[in-house]
């Protein structure tokens, strides 16, 4: 299956609203899903990682050479697309991770 991972461009959020913020906190700011004009796609990779908490142990322990973003932390965001096209979203919490829905094309 391919992952993406989307992390908050911090020039899109220059007072720090909601970058590092954990899900309660976007939802407090009347979010009902990440805002995802404010989002970079930083990776897109093939995988045999089924779960978002296998993603975050290969981004936060082993990341890949040619990776450019940060380590994985809350507010970032991961999309898991299977070959049949379908995908799900999981926003990257304080703690484990959340589903959410979560617009990609948009920008």
């Amino acid at each position: 299956m391919r992952v993406r991972i989307y992390q908050i461009n911090p020039k899109r959020d220059p007072e720090r609203r909601l970058i590092f913020r954990g899900w309660k906190e976007f939802q407090q700011q009347g979010y009902e899903r990440p805002p995802a004009e404010l989002y970079d796609q930083v990776y897109s990779y093939w995988t045999k990682a089924t779960t978002p908490e296998g993603v975050y142990e290969r981004f936060n322990l082993n990341q890949p050479a040619n990776y450019r973003g940060r380590s994985l932390s809350p507010s970032d965001v991961v999309e898991f697309l299977w070959d049949t096209g379908e995908h799900s979203f999981f926003f990257c919490d304080i703690i484990g991770f959340q589903p959410v829905e979560f617009d990609a094309e948009r920008k």
